[in-house]
């Protein structure tokens, strides 16, 4: 299987824990059609429990999205930052709530 070529840092916003991937755009498979292992080695490399964090990525074009990973479900943001993007899933997540 091709890798994704991408970064990851772990950020707390608004008192959630956060996964943001970069998809690195080096000519690897993209962090999109390869999202459930880019997690898993995540997952391994952080020693953590990715269904407990909130998945932010940005794909080649460089926009941000999110990927609910107990659902394997993807959750369109459409953000061009970060913050903005973990607002928007916030957002979504409240309404699905209420």
């Amino acid at each position: 299987m091709q890798k994704s070529d991408y970064i990851h840092r772990i950020e707390n916003f608004s008192g959630r824990q956060i996964i943001i991937i970069e998809d690195l755009n080096l000519g690897g498979m993209s962090v999109t059609n390869n999202i459930e292992n880019v997690v898993r080695e995540i997952e391994i490399m952080e020693k953590i429990k990715a269904s407990e964090f909130m998945i932010i990525y940005k794909d080649s074009e460089g926009v941000y999205d999110g990927f609910d990973y107990a659902k394997e479900q993807f959750i369109p943001l459409q953000e061009d930052h970060w913050k903005g993007a973990v607002s928007k899933y916030i957002k979504k997540q409240l309404s699905i709530i209420q």
